[in-house]
């Protein structure tokens, strides 16, 4: 009895290293995709937030609002590659499409470059690509994925769930709690930039 189970578990252990290989050869192309875990593919930036470090007037260094100085960011991509590292340098293009739970948001201004390249003998790399500032007290949203399409195309699609980075940008001025309107008058997002980029 003991010789049969041994058999039968060696035929279904064949079999399974069978299908495995044959999944393994279904792959015609390498895929590429974003090196993210799945829950870290989506960015909510505000411009209006951003701070760099100066010094306040005592000398010491303090964060300080860039208001509307800051007129774009840079957002660096790191990809992966489902497959194999190959000799020569490839090259792939990215696409914008909306964001699909926000699709109501109007398209986020990405700058794309017309074609980015994967380095040689890597099976992971990092791009960057450019977003623009909104205008003021504006949401918007573009989803970056490949453009997988065309004769040129040298890489498939890779995890669906790595496919499309969302990118969430605002130009969203937040009333302080300390706001005095006897003072600075009613709040809008106008008299907002005007006091953190100017003061």
């Amino acid at each position: 009895m003991r010789k049969y189970i041994y058999i039968v578990l060696s035929v279904f252990l064949l079999a399974a290293c069978e299908k495995e290989n044959v999944l393994e050869y279904q792959l015609t192309e390498d895929c590429i995709q974003f090196a993210y875990e799945a829950e870290d593919m989506e960015l909510e930036y505000n411009f209006a937030e951003q701070t760099y470090m100066g010094l306040d007037d005592y000398g010491y260094p303090t964060p300080k609002y860039y208001g509307d100085s800051l007129l774009c960011d840079t957002l660096e991509l790191p990809l992966s590659i489902i497959g194999w590292e190959s000799e020569e340098a490839r090259e792939f293009k990215l696409k914008l499409v909306p964001v699909v739970e926000l699709d109501t948001l109007p398209l986020a201004e990405v700058v794309l470059d017309p074609s980015y390249t994967f380095q040689a003998n890597e099976r992971r790399d990092t791009i960057r690509v450019i977003f623009m500032r909104p205008e003021a007290g504006e949401r918007v949203a573009a989803g970056i994925t490949f453009d997988l399409e065309g004769e040129d195309a040298v890489f498939d699609e890779g995890a669906e769930e790595q496919s499309v980075y969302n990118l969430i940008v605002e130009n969203v001025y937040e009333r302080s709690s300390n706001w005095d309107e006897s003072y600075l008058g009613e709040f809008s997002q106008a008299k907002a930039a005007f006091i953190v980029t100017t003061l």
